[in-house]
């Protein structure tokens, strides 16, 4: 699932994959159940650690953990982008993406 950020500031309207920061005393995966619960509604399962990526954007570095999810209770909604959409991993790379989540799309967009 990918999701496109709403308007504004530098990464607005730009694809992306859904999650955010790791709150004090959180595991990676404590976050990620609770950033989905917030960002689309739905609760998650996660299953894998991908590798991390190390974003340099002008105004500040971005770690980004990617971690593989199955939906275990409801479905997910863009309460907080301004749209969702399942994709095929081949078709990650169709996509303008973050700049930090493009280097996910194409590390992860030729796999099967």
């Amino acid at each position: 699932m990918i999701a496109r950020r709403r308007s504004g500031g530098p990464t607005g309207n730009k694809w992306e994959f859904p999650g955010g920061k790791i709150d004090p005393g959180e595991t990676a995966e404590q976050a990620i159940v609770r950033e989905i619960s917030e960002e689309l509604g739905c609760i998650v399962e996660p299953s894998k650690r991908l590798a991390l990526v190390k974003h340099t954007y002008p105004e500040f570095i971005i770690f980004l953990l990617p971690i593989c999810c199955e939906i275990s209770e409801g479905n997910p909604s863009a309460l907080e982008h301004a749209e969702i959409r399942w994709v095929p991993q081949k078709q990650l790379i169709d996509y303008d993406w973050a700049d930090a989540d493009l280097q996910i799309a194409k590390r992860y967009g030729e796999a099967d």
